[in-house]
Order: C-alpha cells, then sequence, then structure tokens
C-alpha cells in the first residue's frame, strides 16, 4: 500500500500541476472562483477535487469497477494533504469526504475535515451563491451546469419561470438577473428551499414575484395542471433517484422521466421552453414523438471546460414553438406572457447559449 501510495502522491502532483497551467488563465479570463480542477476520470487516482475562491473540495469517488471498494480515510486525507501543499492551500480550508455511488440517500462519513464548517460566498458571473463545503455531499452549487445558469438567464427576459427540483435556487438566480417576470423554486427540502431565497435576496432578487415552494414535484405538477397554470421556462434537473418519505413513492429518473417531461410540456404557454437535464450516468431520453416538439440536446453547448472530459450531465431544450405538424398548440396552453420577438430559428448559436430576441 505505501509504494501504491508514493506512486500516487506522485502521479496526483504532476496531474495537479497540468491542470493548474491549463485552468488557471481559464478561469481568471473568465473570472471564475469555483471549478472543477482534478475529475477521477483524468486518472487512476478516484479523486474529485474542486476549487472555491481559497478553499478545497476534495472527494474520494465510490469505484464501479472495484464494486464497493474504497481507500478509506487514512488514504483520502494523506492526498487531500498533496493536494493542498501543491495548491498552497492550509488543510484548515480544505474539506475531504467520500462520495459513494449508490442510490438515494444523503451525508458524510467519519473523514470529513476540517471539524469546523466551512461555509462561504463564491462568486459566478457577477451573482454570488453560498456553499457549504463541509456538511453536505454536495456543497450547494452543481459546477458543471455554469454554462446552463447562463442559457437560463439569455431565455427568462420577461419570461414566468418555473424552476424544479431547485435545489439550492441557482437556476433562479439566473433567472431573476436575466429580467424573468416571475420565478417559482419548487423543492422537497426545507432547508434547501431556505438556501436558495438566501441565493435570491443576495442578488437582490426579492418580493413577491419569487415564490418558493416545498412540496413534491409530481404533486406540484399535477395541481398546476388542474388550476390551468402556464409558466414560459421550465427548468427540471431531477435526481437519479430519491426515495424521501415526503414523496409519493419512489423517484427513478430512467423510469420516471417520459412521464415528468410530459407534466412539464403539459404546463408551458404556446411558445414556451423546457430545459431538461439528467446526470445519471447511461441515461437515454424517451419521450413520446407524436405530440411533443423534438427535443434540442443542448449537452456539447452546455459542458464547460473544467468538465470536458468527465461530461457529468447530457441537456435538451423543448420548444412548443417547434410542435411537430398538426399539433395544436392549445392543447398545451394558452398564449405565452409578454417577451421579447423570436426569430424562426433557437437552434443554440455559436456562443452555445439559445436565446429569445
Amino acid at each position: 500500500m505505501s509504494a501504491i501510495r508514493e506512486g500516487q502522491k506522485n502521479a496526483l502532483i504532476q496531474a495537479i500541476k497540468r491542470r493548474q497551467r491549463h485552468l488557471w488563465p481559464w478561469a481568471k479570463r473568465y473570472n471564475i472562483e469555483a471549478f472543477r480542477l482534478y475529475d477521477a476520470d483524468q486518472g487512476d487516482i478516484p479523486l474529485e477535487i474542486d476549487v472555491y475562491g481559497n478553499f478545497l473540495h476534495v472527494c474520494e469517488i465510490e469505484r464501479e469497477d472495484a464494486g464497493s471498494a474504497i481507500y478509506g480515510p487514512e488514504w483520502r486525507l494523506v492526498m487531500s494533504d498533496v493536494a493542498a501543499r501543491t495548491l498552497g492551500v492550509p488543510m484548515s480550508r480544505t474539506a475531504t469526504k467520500l462520495r459513494p455511488r449508490r442510490r438515494g440517500g444523503e451525508g458524510t462519513d467519519e473523514a470529513v475535515l476540517p471539524e469546523s464548517r466551512i461555509e462561504l460566498w463564491i462568486e459566478e458571473a457577477g451573482l454570488r451563491f453560498k456553499v457549504n463545503l463541509t456538511d453536505y455531499l454536495d456543497t450547494g452549487l452543481f459546477l458543471h451546469h455554469r454554462i446552463t445558469r447562463g442559457m437560463v438567464a439569455d431565455l427568462s427576459m420577461n419570461q414566468n419561470v418555473l424552476n424544479l427540483f431547485s435545489y439550492t435556487g441557482s437556476f433562479s438566480v439566473y433567472a431573476a438577473a436575466g429580467g424573468a417576470a416571475s420565478t417559482t423554486s419548487v423543492d422537497l427540502s426545507g432547508n434547501y428551499l431556505k438556501w436558495a431565497q438566501e441565493n435570491m435576496e443576495a442578488n437582490g432578487a426579492i418580493g413577491g414575484m419569487h415564490q418558493f415552494v416545498q412540496q413534491d414535484v409530481s404533486t406540484f405538477l399535477r395541481e398546476k395542471q388542474q388550476t390551468n397554470t402556464r409558466y414560459d421556462l421550465i427548468i427540471c434537473d431531477p435526481p437519479t433517484f430519491s426515495n424521501s418519505r415526503a414523496m409519493e413513492g419512489t423517484f427513478d429518473i430512467g423510469r420516471d422521466h417520459p412521464a415528468l417531461i410530459k407534466s412539464c410540456l403539459s404546463l408551458l404557454s404556446a411558445q414556451g421552453m423546457l430545459l431538461f437535464s439528467s446526470n445519471a450516468r447511461n441515461f437515454r431520453l424517451s419521450v413520446p414523438k407524436a405530440d411533443t416538439p423534438r427535443p434540442v440536446s443542448l449537452t456539447n453547448e452546455t459542458m464547460p471546460e473544467d468538465f470536458a472530459r468527465s461530461r457529468p450531465h447530457q441537456a435538451w431544450l423543448f420548444d412548443m414553438s417547434k410542435l411537430p405538424a398538426g399539433i395544436k398548440r392549445e392543447r398545451h396552453g394558452g398564449t405565452a406572457s409578454s417577451r421579447r420577438g423570436r426569430s424562426d430559428d433557437h437552434r443554440p448559436p455559436r456562443t452555445g447559449r439559445p436565446r429569445r430576441r
């Protein structure tokens, strides 16, 4: 084990230095404070190392090819120390944890360091977000959706925006910054909704036009269908699996996404859009083709530089103005709210962001 560890330590040092040379100028050029420095898919060392300003977030990834085997707490601390020393970050600013590859549940294991909480605010595209590096498996901001969030801002001017599985509300923050007429953030967790509200308030998004709803998404969608509520933009980024006791049964993305997408489309205005994404490995999109707009893949356009190799998500855009010939838009809702004029071509432009013009 010691020989393996020494080899891994040296390999990690060299990998970090290579990524530093590549990513530091990129992050500085685009004013990015939080990004993926090292990914488990980049080598034989099963670690994810994320930079959050002057802090590090280091996770050992449970390896699928080795069953449930992990190197363990001692190895994680050694490798975290190597990463911290290489980057000049004290261990007191380095959070270390295990990310298991298992369905459902959330938590950390015994090797979370430091003992004190690391909670800070980082900036992205001029917006502020609170992140917590120690108390949860995830930090409060999915870094791989950085470009996707920018797309939401571009699509949100004068729109009524619905953010499902809203987590800490980062999509809602971008929607508000993009000039949304209203935002509705729906999540089952009261803690995450409170966090989302903090993020919104920190960016000046306050008032009755920004709603936070603690509810099971399927129940929320069913209730809104009954009241004929319509939205101009829906963001749906569901978990891979959830078995919360507050839910109606369980949620499995592979099994349940066709019905979920159908429900979302039924709430769109005549020219509304659904942005759907999934981070499930080997996910295959399955939607009825007869009466739904053709989904346009945005996966390549939404993949940032620091995740170009691991590609942790897939994304699609459903545009109700592109319904198949012969399908009446009235089946999917009435007229949209006030918006900018739109061209006939809604393919993603070269910037990677589909826009309402």
